[in-house]
This record gives structure tokens, sequence and C-alpha cells, in this order.
């Protein structure tokens, strides 16, 4: 019997650059990870050095340098090519200084970027929670998979197992999981294991769902390539058809309609779907919002807990509790026994809720004004909102570690909104998170890198008729289409970020300029593209034309041997698709950066 291939031996193996300042224990790191034992005498790494992971074959470990000393000033250090690196093990101690905040706003936005954190003798006193708390703060600006607190002394305390199993696991990569570099020889791949990576231009993997991966396979051997391409796009149009419910509730007066309006982005009563907000409890009944984007999403406006027609023996049933996925409590100016009942009933009935505290912008001034009085300096808005923060925590203290997430509805860039929009995905039932991720605006930088993740899934699914229809003819499905196919899914992009000409004219009005001025001011770059006609002139404008080379694609092994002649096309739309959808998050940061300017 002839021995069966090695399916993964041409798949390059994940490359991860640990990264940090000079002495806070990169290269103790790098030695563990590589199968060594702890030497507290190791001198510091002064050049690249390269190790294999010892628990994983296809993860390599590459310690830098640290930056920060004479040798190697911090100016230097940035000045690689840092894109030749799939992710990359930031490691630190204490609080980040201005030179790691300038390596860290080098690195590529679209890799993926894990923290450790290094336990100290300094932190034996300190809570570990609030170790991993302010952690998390100090890295609220970047995107990050994992923090973990490693001491590398005692290898089976704090977080250092849960790293190692990170990497045992492919760390988040899928062509280095173990159901990838484990098969043996002489098996098959299992039918759900897909291996779709196109390695050139960008070293983001692009990776089918296991299961969508599965069903295409299966549409294309039972019905052929239009088959396959008619279910390609019924998976991408999947996330319109999952409702999704979400209960606003709280005391009457608290902000509810206030925030239905800024969390889906709406800031003028003259706009459509403007939840009516007014001083006196208004809401008789449920009462639903969509957001823009998704009709499928509703916010639901509930009334008021605590008034005439709703008390706590008739509120739940009168709201049809049944109908909502999760649950929003809102709050403001205090904590109420409203608030505690409505936590209590909805953890009793097996569902989730997340507690807001709102309006701390008013709490803020009239903090300040009576500190005006007094002295200015006395004055600090940090404090503050720890204070409430505290107080909120120790009233849910019966559910755990309960967040609390400090907003202000005339304020949606600040305070916790970005963490609250991550928290209203992450809590939605698995199966309906794709829905609500494409619902949000795209305010904060956590909702622009959840939608990249979602954007990133379409994209193989969006490839794969351009490459069918190159390998075989398909009835009613030509070349032309195909673009089409390309194009709309490129403007799908511009309409998730918020790039088209309403919702940027929307904008413009805003700060009380012209949409064209703008662009300008915002330094728009997919504006100017033509999303219509033919796709050969974008393609020339992106560069795709002279980068893709089939020598440097591996595309997923059943295409490739199954249709010999589609590998170029799929190769084209990937890059494609991969470069407007990089560009497309890139000009929404823009805006952000625009609209959160000061402005006299």
């Amino acid at each position: 019997m002839a021995e069966a291939p090695d399916w993964h031996q041409d798949v390059p193996p994940v490359t991860l650059a640990v990264l940090g300042r000079v002495s806070v224990g990169k290269t103790t790191l790098v030695r563990l990870l590589s199968g060594g034992e702890f030497d507290p005498a190791i001198a510091p790494t002064r050049e690249l050095t390269v190790e294999q992971y010892s628990r994983n074959s296809k993860i390599v470990i590459c310690d830098l340098p640290g930056y920060g000393s004479v040798s190697q000033p911090v100016e230097m250090f940035i000045e690689q090519d840092f894109t030749i690196y799939d992710g990359f093990i930031f490691v630190c101690r204490d609080k980040l200084d201005d030179d790691d905040h300038q390596v860290l706003k080098n690195l590529p936005r679209s890799k993926r970027l894990n923290v450790v954190r290094c336990v100290s003798d300094s932190d034996s006193d300190k809570d570990l929670d609030s170790l991993l708390g302010a952690t998390f703060e100090d890295f609220a600006l970047y995107r990050k998979d994992q923090i973990f607190l490693v001491d590398s002394r005692h290898q089976d305390l704090y977080g250092f197992p849960q790293l190692v199993s990170h990497l045992d696991n492919g760390a988040n990569f899928k062509r280095a999981s173990p159901r990838v570099v484990g098969t043996k020889n002489g098996e098959e791949p299992p039918a759900n294991q897909s291996a779709l990576t196109l390695c050139e231009g960008s070293n983001n993997d692009v990776t089918a769902d296991d299961d969508d991966f599965t069903d295409i396979k299966s549409s294309f051997e039972s019905g052929g390539a239009k088959y396959a391409v008619e279910q390609s796009q019924l998976r991408l149009g999947r996330w319109k058809s999952a409702m999704v419910n979400i209960g606003i509730t709280g005391n009457s007066g608290v902000g509810k309609s206030s925030f239905i309006n800024a969390v889906r982005g709406l800031v003028s009563p003259d706009e459509q779907g403007w939840a009516k907000v007014n001083v006196v409890e208004e809401t008789k009944i449920p009462t639903p919002y969509e957001y823009p984007m998704s009709p499928n999403v509703k916010l639901w406006d509930m009334p008021g807990i605590g008034t005439k027609n709703f008390t706590r023996e008739n509120y739940l049933e009168k709201v049809n509790f049944d109908k909502y996925d999760i649950f929003i409590i809102v709050c403001a100016v205090r904590f109420t026994g409203n608030d505690l009942w409505l936590a209590r009933d909805i953890c009793s009935r097996g569902k989730k809720f997340i507690f807001v505290r709102a309006k701390v912008g008013q709490d803020i001034e009239n903090e300040r004004k009576v500190y005006t009085q007094i002295s200015r300096l006395n004055f600090r808005e940090d404090i503050v909102l720890k204070k409430i923060r505290a107080d909120c925590q120790k009233n849910l203290a019966e559910f755990g570690k309960c967040r609390v997430f400090l907003i202000d509805n005339f304020e949606p860039h600040s305070f916790d909104f970005g963490e609250l929009a991550m928290e209203i995905i992450n809590i939605t039932p698995s199966e309906k998170q794709e829905a609500v991720t494409m619902s949000m605006p795209t305010m904060t930088e956590g909702v622009i890198q959840q939608k990249v993740r979602e954007l990133q899934k379409r994209i193989w699914l969006t490839a794969i008729p351009a490459a069918l229809a190159d390998a075989v003819s398909i009835p009613n499905i030509s070349a032309s289409l195909n673009e089409k196919c390309l194009l709309k899914e490129a403007e799908f992009y511009r309409e998730q970020f918020g790039l088209t000409d309403e919702a940027l004219a929307k904008n413009a009005v805003k700060i009380g300029v012209t949409k064209e001025n703008f662009v300008q001011m915002a330094k728009l770059r997919t504006t100017a593209f033509k999303y219509t006609g033919n796709i050969v002139p974008l393609l020339k404008t992106l560069g795709i034309f002279k980068k893709v080379s089939m020598s440097k694609a591996s595309i997923v092994l059943w295409l490739t041997t199954t249709l010999v002649n589609c590998g170029v096309s799929y190769t084209l739309a990937v890059s494609f698709l991969r470069k407007v959808l990089e560009m497309t998050a890139e000009d929404a940061r823009r805006v952000n950066n625009e609209m959160t300017k000061p402005r006299r």
C-alpha cells in the first residue's frame, strides 16, 4: 500500500515574535517555551533568536532583542519589518512606558497579539485580579487575544499553564491547531478539517468554518459547481435570518431610550428609528427598535419597573420575559432595590444580563462643581468613576465578578461604550453573534476588530464562485456575475464600516462641514474607488495583479486538487477582498479619529 501523504507538509509554521523592553524576562520565557530549564543567570538576547516551540511543531518562536537600551533604542527597534511575523507575544512588567506604547502602535493591527505580564516579587502582596485588571487597562487601546500573568520561576502557578495550553492548541491559528498538525501517517484528514489559508500578501488566516466547509464541499460533490455556489451565497446571507431580541430594562427615567439611540449610533430625532426621549416615562408597552443595518436585531425599550402599571409582581409577565435573548439593566444616579431584583429574577430564569450605569458624564460634572468651589486641584475624574463602579459592584456582589459598564449616552466614544458593545456580542447566544456583530455601528476599536474577524470568515465563501466559474462552465453564472459578487462584497464592507455616502454625509453634518471636506479631513482612501462595473481597474489600483502568484498561495486541498484551473481566480478574489477589508477597516478608524477630535 502506498504511503499516505502528509496533508499539511506545505503549510508554513506560525511564527510568533516575542518582544518587550530590556530585562523584562523575554529570554527566560522563550527558553522555557522551547523546552529549556529555568536559569536565573541567563543573558538577555542581543540578536534575533529563533526557537521551536517544544510542544507544537507548527509554532516557531522568535526572540527579538529587547528595546530601550543604548545599543537598541526604541527608535531603531521600530524600524524593522514586523509584517514578516504571524503574531506577537508582548512581554511586560509593571505599567507600560512611552517606549512600550511606541512599539505597540507600530505593530500591524491585523496581527494577533498576546500579552504576558511577568509577576515579580513586588506583586506578591497584590490581588491577582487587580493585576490582571490593571494590565487590561494598560492595553485598552490595543487589540489582544489574551493576557497571561506569568512567573517563570513557577510554571505551575498563575497563568503559565494557560499560556502553554494556548500555544499547544495553535495560538488561535487553525494551521497550527492539533487537528491540523496531528494528522497521522496513513490517515486522511477528518472531513470537517479545513486548511483554507492564503499566505500571500498578509499573514492573517482566511479560515473556513469547519461545518460550512464540509457543507460546501458536500454541495459540490452532490450537486456540482452551481449548487456549491448557491450554497455559499446562502451562507453569506444567513446572519440576516437570525432573530435577536435584547431587552433594555431598569427604573423609570434612567435613560433607556437615550441608550437605545446611542448604542445604534443615532444622535438626532430626525433620524429614522429614533427612540423618543422624554423626562417623563413615555414607554407604556415594550417597543422594538431595529438596528439600521440589521432589522432582525431588535432592542426593546421596556417600561420602567416600579411604576403603577409595572410592579415587581407583574413586570416580567407583562413584558413577555421569554422573548428576549439577553437583558441590559440600565441604572442611573444610584443603585436601587429594583435593579437588584431585576438581576436576581433574570438569573433565576436562566437568562443573562449586562449591568450599565448611565449618565456618568452628569455625575462627573456635578462632582467637578463641588470641588471647584473648594479647589480645582482636588478633582480627579478617575476617582469619581472608580467610586461609581465600586458602589455598583458592591451591590451586585452576590453575582460574583459582575462587570459594570459606565457610560454616558451623549458620549458614545468615551467611557466603557466600546467594552459594552463587545460584551453585548459576547453574551449573545453563539449562533446569533454574527448577526449582532454585523448590526453594530463602528464607534469603537473593539467593534471594528470584531467586524474584521467576522468578515474574514466570509472571504473564502465569496471567492468560491470566481474560482469555480474559472474552472468549469456553470450555467447562469458568468464571469461578469462573479465580478458583481466581489464588488457587492466590497460594497458590503463599506456599509459595515460606515463608509457609504449617506453615512459620511451624516458625520459631516455633525461637525458642520460638507461630505467632500470630511473625506479630505479624515484622509479616507476607499471612497475614491468605483465599486460597480469592471473589477480590473480596481484590482490594478489596489496592486493586486502584481502581487498574486500561485507559487505563493496555499489553497484548500479540495479546491486545488479537484478543480486544477481555479487557483488563480481564487487567489485574485481572496487578495482583492482581503485588501479592501484592510483598507475599509482603517478608514473606519480614521472616521472615528476625526469625529472625536476636540472642536471649538
